[in-house]
């Protein structure tokens, strides 16, 4: 162990056996005095540190577009059950960026007013956690949990996804406008839309967005965006496809032609 400042830190190894609650004295030998010093049960063994197993993302119904497992919509609020391993009652969850732009860190507590997040139990070693992940982070922030019991002490931070902004998709028409043989314009409507650098109709052949949106006639809050698409589709009421900017594969919408 070591000294730092008015505190020492250092490890101490447990003989096999000893029991959670039993209490240690502390033998000290300060300079400047011949004789040890003593601390009656100056430690407490205490048990095992909680630790996240595992966590499952609810499937939001305010997103026409697929996500994966490791993303979490900006935006939109979120739906988290955490499995924990030696959670015991008052236990505090924070919130906190690894990687990325943080916002601001967040703590809370079951059952707690909290106009940003709520968290609860929903069954032995279970929280439920409900939030807006853009509360903590800004897009491309890995957003992390921990979890905080006394006197047992704080869990690792287990990774919830990465926040990310995409797109809101309300609505696909295609029209009989021709651009090129056997491709029709169509109009997608929606907000982030000048996130959306293909479209297609299955997640290989994307046909690339040449314009950018436009405020939608007397709907300030959203937009419409000029694409192109292959005729004939592939199917009746065949699903929309589309690219995010910079992505190698096109995510499955719901919103059909």
């Amino acid at each position: 162990g070591a000294v730092e400042g008015q505190s020492w830190a250092g490890a101490i190894q447990l003989k096999s056996g000893s029991a959670v609650g039993k209490r240690f004295p502390l033998v000290l030998k300060v300079k400047g005095l011949e004789s040890p010093v003593t601390v009656a049960d100056a430690l407490e063994v205490a048990g095992p540190r909680p630790q996240i197993t595992s966590a499952r993302k609810s499937k939001s119904t305010e997103l026409s577009l697929a996500m994966r497992p490791d993303e979490l919509s900006a935006g939109t609020t979120v739906g988290l059950v955490l499995n924990v391993a030696n959670l015991h009652d008052r236990p505090k969850v924070d919130l906190n960026c690894e990687g990325g732009a943080l916002r601001k860190p967040l703590s809370l507590s079951p059952d707690e007013q909290n106009p940003d997040a709520s968290l609860s139990f929903a069954g032995p070693g279970v929280l439920y956690l409900s939030l807006d992940p853009s509360t903590v982070g800004y897009p491309g922030c890995r957003l992390t949990a921990a979890i905080q019991v006394e006197p047992e002490g704080r869990s690792d931070a287990f990774p919830l996804g990465r926040v990310m902004r995409v797109p809101r998709l309300d609505q696909f028409t295609l029209t009989t406008e021709q651009v090129g043989p056997a491709t029709y314009a169509g109009v997608l409507k929606g907000r982030d839309l000048e996130m959306v650098e293909k479209t297609g109709w299955d997640a290989e052949h994307g046909q690339p967005v040449e314009g950018i949106p436009s405020p939608a006639p007397g709907e300030p809050s959203k937009q419409t965006l000029r694409i192109v698409l292959p005729w004939p589709a592939p199917a009746p009421h065949a699903p929309l496809y589309v690219w995010l900017r910079g992505e190698q594969e096109g995510r499955k919408t719901g919103v059909t032609y």
